[in-house]
């Protein structure tokens, strides 16, 4: 059945119920709606549809509360709020519109699956998810706040907003989805981009956070990014083009950049501090493009064991001679010769590749059970290294 109830003055506190008639087994929800004429107020029930033929659906506040919510067709809402509580599951389909000045996601789940135009004034997600898929283009004036929430993109999306805020919080890019932001700011939350997704920013702020980019996707950042106690994971070995990871200033503060080895770090100003390293996935390399690069003394760029695995690479060690516990196999070489096993143990590796572009792998120590390879070979075209008494640590040898 449907019920829908026009008031001026409600006291009613009780519980309003409409179900399809039962065969052998229970209907389906009906419709439930309140509406409150004297605040243009819609609240709904246990369940509820939008309908194209009901459309367009203009009200100062649209509260869902405890509510089974979806759309019949393409229907245009339009709201000064619109709130979801109370455990409440929304979902938009179709070629619809939904225009509102704020929208709060509380303890409840919205999923827009269609060509949907979102135009938002400021999107808060409290415990909750959103979940975006096939062409939605969300436009948002103010801000995207997330406190442990969970946003997903999947194909075909836009986002455009000043800025993006996560508190405790995930958020999973894939497909063709294009992000524009100011000011991107994360606490205490994990980010994901797969495939050709695409993040640009003004400004990168992470703080006790993980971004790992995968496959083909790209973030720009086009002032500064920085990292405290976070990680920035670079995953694009399968990557068929070139990928440039291009940000003015890159500040990490006790946190980690991994990159992949096929991407190149264009970069003006890098700076390490307080045990920060930058290092590359095993077999990758380190590419950076910079103007200034500082490293304080507790700080690295470290390619060290991320060369051939054990028993791998032109100049990998020998296998020892014996198997007397007083015998190892050899170290790998690359710069520089490795070295021989004890006592009756394997030959060292030999040297090979350039001194000037160090494009090679280091090889692995002799044996299966041994070290695997040390620098996967590190350029750096910089005009200007600060000399704090930093370290660069590159195949387990460290320049002073």
């Amino acid at each position: 059945g449907r019920i829908s109830v026009y008031y001026l003055n409600s006291t009613f506190t009780g519980k309003i119920e409409a179900r399809g008639g039962e065969g052998s087994i229970k209907g389906e929800d009906g419709t439930v709606v309140l509406i409150d004429t004297q605040n243009n107020i819609l609240y709904t029930g246990h369940s509820f549809r939008f309908q194209e033929n009901d459309s367009p659906f203009n009200f100062s506040k649209v509260i869902l509360n405890n509510s089974k919510v979806s759309t019949e067709g393409n229907i245009s809402l339009t709201a000064d709020e619109l709130v979801a509580i109370n455990n409440s599951r929304v979902i938009i389909q179709g070629n619809s519109s939904l225009v509102t000045n704020e929208l709060i996601i509380d303890n409840s789940s919205l999923t827009l699956d269609g060509t949907i135009i979102l135009s938002i004034g400021i999107l808060e997600l409290d415990k909750s998810s959103l979940t975006l898929k096939n062409s939605s283009i969300i436009v948002i004036d103010d801000s995207l706040f997330l406190n442990d929430a969970s946003l997903t993109f999947i194909d075909s999306q836009y986002l455009s907003v000043p800025f993006i805020i996560l508190n405790n919080s995930k958020v999973s890019v894939k497909g063709k989805v294009e992000i524009i932001a100011n000011e991107f700011l994360s606490s205490n939350s994990t980010l994901s981009l797969t495939n050709s997704s695409l993040i640009e920013a003004q400004n990168l702020n992470l703080t006790a956070s993980t971004l790992e980019i995968k496959e083909e996707a790209h973030f720009n950042i086009h002032k500064s990014a920085f990292l405290s106690k976070s990680s920035l994971i670079f995953n694009n070995l399968q990557s068929l083009s070139p990928v440039f990871f291009t940000v003015p200033s890159l500040i990490l503060d006790n946190s980690t950049v991994t990159l992949s080895g096929v991407e190149t770090l264009d970069v003006n100003v890098i700076q390490l501090m307080n045990h920060s390293t930058l290092t590359h996935l095993p077999q990758g390399k380190i590419f950076l493009r910079l103007s200034k690069l500082t490293i304080d003394p507790t700080s690295s760029i470290s390619a060290d064991g991320k060369g051939y695995p054990s028993d791998s690479g032109p100049g990998r060690g020998a296998q020892a001679y014996s198997f007397y516990s007083n015998s190892g196999a050899g170290g790998g070489g690359y710069g520089g010769k490795g070295g021989n096993g004890q006592g009756t143990g394997g030959e060292g590796g030999s040297t090979y590749g350039s001194a000037l572009m160090p494009e090679d792998l280091g090889s692995g120590g002799g044996g299966a059970d041994h070290a695997p390879g040390g620098a996967g070979g590190c350029l750096l075209y910089t005009s200007d290294a600060a000399d704090d008494g930093e370290s660069v640590d590159l195949g387990g040898r460290r320049i002073i």
